[in-house]
């Protein structure tokens, strides 16, 4: 690829001309040189950079200069790599003899094959492809063009099929013209390891014509970059790009396209210098290249031709054509190989990927080293792995963020595993300690629950095959064999659990049993006072707790004098006692990167200024550092690059970051945009949302839309939107940002963020949260607060925007109502909720409560309603729309409607749906017991309603047990997990109204009020059954709470299965969940009964709280819990509290 540096004398700028008057006169100045100089060999020579005159040698120089490398046959892994760069072949054939000594074995190779093929194919979810570009620059413009533009949009439309995001790194522009040599260099190198992290075998292309390329002499090779790739001295950097991406290692996934000189004989004479090398060795040079590679890649390299066109008058560059067969193959070759490693077949399974067992060993050696200071602690861990097997609980270290608990896990980690090998840990009997560990944020997927569960259950072997890849079946299996008596001996770590994706599952922490196995050790990490912390303390097996606190002082000298001995540095004792004073030093992060930061300052004369000048606390020194790169590694980009990640809600994919970054005129908010803050936001405010005039204004598109053109325009339309996406255009983006500009601004911001989401999809956010509050402080707070709403307006403006552009509904659906909410813009974000992929995906059960947040931000739920029947409407009209697709759809908005409280047009709905059914469905049994119990569940919803039970409860109640009867004996007669949860789901309703029923001393011809108690209690019986074999936390739950509705209230039985279901319903669903309301009001009643009002006062409260958080104000179970604490009573019992709290403030 040959990146070009700044040379001595010549400018950056006169190599990215290219084509530049000037370029060729140093040409001509260079052959002339040259004719001077025929005897010198391995000349540097780059776009017409000439060689210098051998420099004065320093004193390493004078040592490696008289290496010369041995003139005998050398086999494969002979040479190390550090070894070869200490050499200085003289002659090309010592360059490729020396090169060839470098290279893997074959069998290593052949090994190393095999684990990337497995890696690569078993995989979930969306990964990130990055395909390498490598040649010299000039002469290969036709082809580069002809790839951006055609070829990688071909692959990447392909890719998507098979859930992959292609990245093509292409480094011909976007290196900064002031770039040293060393930088330059470790952009084209550095960028191909961000290629082997994503591929044992990247996918690497090389083309190859008359050209070798930048040739940097020894001293322009910083050796400690030398030794790390090997330099071979004498070789280009487009062929130390070969050596590194695919010739050592004999890369399966390399292609190299050579091209054949024949176009030469049509070249003008005044451009043929931009094709062909002056310097007298290139010859050569570019024989062996071309004969090493078809000997070592037979099968792998191509010749192609092309034919010279013309000079492009308007750039000057000169352009090829006849390019169809470099483009068919390089599309050929890529598509076979991406076909092999990620079959179509195959892109959505689950099972555990070998790369991440990789990654997290990687990490265990690069932390587990020596950890200083924090001996007590990894004492403490070692003592509860030792027990005497008789341990129940996990243990947790708990510290803030930057306390080091990750190097502590890791050092413990590789303690025990020493010690499981040589059996030196009690309790495991004949057999041996299996042990696993999991550092979220390792590597991509380590963030995902379902990720680590797959990983668990396969590395600790208890599944050996047919792991699930459903998330509720991981979680039940996960329980259930670290639960088990029998299980194995088992040692568990798992750092950084506050790190996982936000997901209820994670969250829940249901995979972890309350009363561990015996044989099982498990041992979390997690910032303290976070939600995992806090669920896991509150657990009445509460679990053992170690805090990592400050590091004490002789720690913190022992840290700093062992990181910088590693660069050979050391702090003279001054320069120590000043590091040492610093309050932040205490805080292990804050150390490592002061000391970084030290480490990169040039001038040992200025370091104790550079101390002084280092922040005391973490929050600033990260700003300082953001300050630093902001100078160092794109300015602008990396701005833009922190502010985006900070307002996105759940990270960004790679690829999503380089569009928002292309239009680089247009990546930052204007400077004083802020002053009209209140003219660009609108003064929005939640507190003034015109309900009325958001449905009249949406009803009113939605008529003018589909009143146009009527059903025809709909068909066209109505798999994806409700509405007319002509109303709201999405903004186009720009073309993404140059791989060589991202380059430099990721490998600034690397340490600092974390791969999380899928496995491999690319996805990027903040390592530590304290990353995040440093943004906020550096580029968000202001003295003004228009300046900061300005700020975060713009920036989820930026990103609403281009989330409407995107058709990836996964990814649309996570961020679009997020920044929409956000803006305050209820009419967009009231048109993105309504559109039919948007709704199904927000519908699903582990997103339904951000669809009824986002709808209170919309409008209300009434503004939901009023759009979701107008889209309706236009489905009923659509000849397209069948009426199976009909009756699923409205029975799914009616399901919604209930949940929303808009009782009347969600029961509408369902009989409309139910009409359809029995008509058409009739043949269908599973889809008519969803409907039943959909009916029955909205009659329940309404039912509970009522205050006071009276002789209206029995009817309601006998109306919804008939529906849920319905539905349960068609239940009863299908297969599978999923109809026995829902038969369980049938069996609470109709348990709890059977209830109702009875207190009501209901009555009919066929229900007495003592049958409704007797089936009411054994169908709640036989759900808890289902939901025990189901491992189902959550409905387990509310069968306790619905057998003890069961039991008379003034007896104390019943308050011991309410609190038995809520301790676990807090446990699976959180404090703001439904079922946690429901338990709230249920307890408040019985206190109720029982005459301790005040008791009864705290649970209606917390009730209250939770129905306004989880419903939103106006929702009918709010008004409901609002208006039971203002009954006289309880505002009795608020007015005695407020009064003792303001005597006891007092």
């Amino acid at each position: 690829m040959g990146c070009s540096p700044s040379a001595p004398n010549i400018s950056r700028s006169e190599f990215e001309a290219r084509f530049d008057v000037l370029q060729k006169k140093i040409f001509l100045l260079e052959s002339e040189l040259n004719d001077k100089r025929p005897n010198e060999a391995m000349q540097s020579h780059h776009g017409g950079a000439t060689a210098n005159a051998d420099p004065a040698p320093s004193r390493d120089e004078t040592k490696t200069k008289q290496r010369r490398f041995p003139r005998r046959a050398a086999a494969p892994g002979d040479v190390s790599l550090g070894e070869a760069a200490s050499y200085r072949p003289e002659t090309v054939a010592e360059c490729w003899q020396l090169a060839d000594a470098t290279c893997a074995r074959l069998g290593d190779a052949k090994k190393r094959a095999a684990v990337a093929a497995a890696a690569t194919k078993a995989r979930r979810g969306w990964k990130t492809i990055r395909l390498f570009v490598s040649s010299t620059f000039t002469d290969f413009y036709s082809e580069r063009e002809a790839l951006v533009k055609e070829v990688f949009p071909d692959l990447k439309a392909w890719c998507q099929a098979r859930k992959l995001h292609l990245v093509e790194c292409d480094l011909r522009w976007g290196v900064p013209k002031d770039t040293t040599s060393e930088e330059t260099l470790r952009t084209c190198l550095s960028e191909i390891d961000r290629c082997f992290e994503d591929n044992a075998e990247p996918f690497f292309l090389n083309m190859i014509s008359e050209r070798t390329g930048w040739i940097p002499e020894p001293t322009e090779v910083p050796g400690l970059l030398a030794a790390q790739y090997g330099w071979i001295h004498g070789l280009s950097v487009t062929e130390m790009e070969i050596m590194h991406g695919a010739y050592r290692k004999k890369n399966a996934n390399a292609l190299f396209m050579i091209r054949n000189p024949s176009f030469l004989t049509s070249v003008f004479e005044d451009v043929k210098y931009l094709f062909v090398d002056s310097n007298p060795i290139a010859g050569e040079k570019l024989k062996a290249l071309k004969k090493a590679i078809r000997k070592r890649f037979p099968n792998q390299s191509f010749n192609y031709s092309a034919i010279f066109s013309n000079v492009d008058s308007s750039t000057g560059r000169p352009e090829l054509k006849g390019l169809e067969d470099f483009k068919a193959t390089v599309h050929r070759f890529f598509k076979e190989k991406l076909e092999a490693a990620y079959p179509l077949d195959n892109t959505s399974s689950h099972d555990v990927v070998e790369s991440q067992r990789i990654a997290h060993e990687i990490f265990v050696d690069s932390r587990g080293g020596t950890v200083l200071g924090r001996e007590e602690i990894l004492d403490e861990i070692q003592s509860y792995i030792n027990g005497s097997g008789r341990s129940t609980t996990p243990l947790i270290l708990v510290g803030s963020a930057g306390a080091g608990k990750s190097a502590v896990m890791a050092r413990s980690a590789v303690t025990t595993l020493g010690n499981a090998k040589a059996g030196a840990i009690p309790g495991a009997g004949l057999k041996t300690w299996r042990v696993f560990y999991h550092f979220i944020g390792a590597a991509p997927g380590s963030t995902d629950i379902g990720h680590l569960l797959q990983r668990l259950l396969r590395e600790l072997k208890f599944m050996r095959e047919n792991v699930p890849s459903d998330i509720e079946k991981l979680v039940q299996e996960t329980n259930r064999a670290l639960a088990d008596p029998n299980a194995a001996p088992s040692i568990l770590y798992i750092d950084a659990l506050n790190q996982l994706d936000d997901d209820l599952n994670a969250k829940s922490l249901k995979w972890l049993p309350e009363v561990l196995s015996s044989n099982v050790r498990v041992v979390l990490s997690m910032i303290n006072q976070t939600d995992y912390h806090r669920s896991l303390a509150s657990r009445s097996n509460s679990p053992k707790q170690v805090f990592c606190g400050p590091l004490n002082l002789s720690a913190r000298r022992a840290i700093i004098t062992e990181t910088f001995a590693r660069y050979n540095k050391r702090l003279d004792d001054s320069q120590m006692r000043l590091l040492l004073s610093k309050d932040g030093s205490a805080n292990p992060l804050w150390l490592s990167l002061a000391c970084e930061e030290l480490r990169l300052f040039g001038s040992f004369e200025r370091v104790l200024d550079k101390i002084r000048e280092l922040a005391d606390d973490l929050l600033s020194l990260l700003q300082q550092i953001l300050s630093r790169l902001e100078e160092e590694n794109g300015g602008h980009l990396v701005i833009a690059t922190l502010c985006l990640l900070e307002c996105s809600r759940h990270g960004l994919l790679e690829s999503e970051l380089l569009v928002l970054l292309g239009d680089e005129g247009d990546i930052l908010p204007p400077e004083d945009g802020w002053l009209d803050v209140e003219a660009a936001t609108g003064g929005a405010d939640d507190a003034h949302v015109d309900v009325d005039a958001i449905v009249a204004d949406l009803k009113a598109e939605v008529e003018m839309t589909y009143r146009t053109d009527a059903v025809d325009k709909l068909a066209s339309q109505l798999e994806n939107t409700g509405i007319d996406s002509s109303v709201a255009q999405p903004k186009r983006f720009s073309e993404p940002l140059a791989a060589a500009k991202w380059s430099l601004v990721y490998r600034g911001l690397r340490q600092f963020l974390r791969p999380c989401g899928d496995s491999g999809e690319g996805r990027l956010d903040f390592y530590h949260r304290t990353m995040s509050k440093a943004i906020r402080l550096k580029y968000f707070a202001h003295d003004d607060k228009a300046f900061t709403k300005f700020q975060y307006t713009w920036w989820h403006g930026k990103l609403a925007g281009f989330f409407e552009s995107v058709d990836d509904m996964d990814r649309r659906s996570e961020e679009l109502p997020y920044h929409l909410e956000k803006l305050l813009d209820h009419s967009r974000l009231a048109r993105c909720l309504v559109e039919w992929p948007m709704f199904d995906r927000l519908f699903e059960e582990q997103s339904r409560l951000d669809l009824l947040k986002s709808w209170r931000k919309a409008g209300g739920y009434k503004a939901a309603s009023a759009c979701y029947m107008e889209a309706l409407s236009v489905l009923r009209k659509s000849d397209s729309c069948k009426p199976e697709e009909l009756s699923l759809r409205l029975e799914k908005v009616a399901r919604f409607l209930s949940l929303a409280g808009e009782y009347s047009d969600a029961f509408a709905l369902l009989e409309e749906a139910q009409r359809i059914a029995e008509s058409h469905l009739g043949s269908e049994p599973e889809r008519m017991a969803d409907l039943y119990y959909a009916l029955a569940d909205t009659k329940s919803e309404v039912a509970k309603l009522q205050d006071f039970i009276d002789s209206n409860t029995a009817v309601q109640s006998k109306a919804v047990i008939d529906l849920a009867r319905k539905s349960i004996e068609i239940r009863k007669t299908l297969p599978g997990d999923e109809n026995a949860k829902k038969l369980g789901l049938a069996y609470l309703l109709t348990s709890f109204h059977l209830s109702s029923f009875f207190q009501a001393r209901g009555k009919t011809p066929d229900l007495t009020s003592q049958q409704a108690k007797e089936q009411g209690v054994e169908m709640a019986r036989e759900a808890i059954k289902i939901f025990q074999q189901l491992g189902d936390g959550e409905r387990l739950a509310e069968a306790y709470m619905v057998i003890g509705l069961h039991i008379d209230s003034k007896n104390p039985n019943q308050l011991e299965y309410l609190q038995k279901g809520l301790s676990l319903c807090l446990r699976s669903c959180g404090r703001y969940h439904m079922l946690t309301a429901r338990f709230h009001i249920n307890i408040g009643i019985y206190y109720e009964d029982n005459g301790d009002y005040f008791k009864a006062y705290e649970y209606f409260k917390d009730w209250a709280e939770i129905c306004t958080e989880v419903y939103g104000p106006s929702h009918p179970k709010t008004k409901r819990a609002k208006g039971t604490l203002e009954e006289p009573m309880y505002a009795k019992i608020r007015m005695q509290l407020e009064q003792k709290g303001h005597l006891d403030a007092q």
